[in-house]
């Protein structure tokens, strides 16, 4: 097992054939296999969980990171940054403060 402080060294490991695999948060992993130019390929995801956005508790800013979150997924931006990325098996379709906290 090879640990690097940055994903640019796992990458770099990975595309040199230091490393025969790599794992990452899916969206990093996924631009990686995007960068490969077919030399990669993503297998499936583990241990999967929505992301989050943090903000200091008290600062104001949940509620508007809220609405521009709905205002992106209601017109179709959202669903076009996600393919883009290729990262869109991870949408949500209802973005909540502290949503994770059941």
């Amino acid at each position: 097992m090879l640990v690097f402080p940055t994903q640019t060294g796992a990458n770099l490991a990975l595309s040199t054939g230091r490393a025969q695999v790599m794992m990452a948060d899916t969206p990093v992993a996924a631009y990686q296999v995007k960068l490969s130019n077919g030399k990669f390929k993503l297998e499936g995801a583990y241990g999967v969980a929505p992301y989050g956005i943090a903000v200091p508790k008290g600062s104001g800013m949940a509620q508007p990171i809220l609405d521009a979150l709905k205002k992106l997924i209601a017109e179709g931006i959202y669903t076009k940054i996600l393919a883009k990325w290729g990262t869109s098996s991870g949408a949500i379709t209802t973005p909540a403060i502290n949503g994770a906290i059941g």
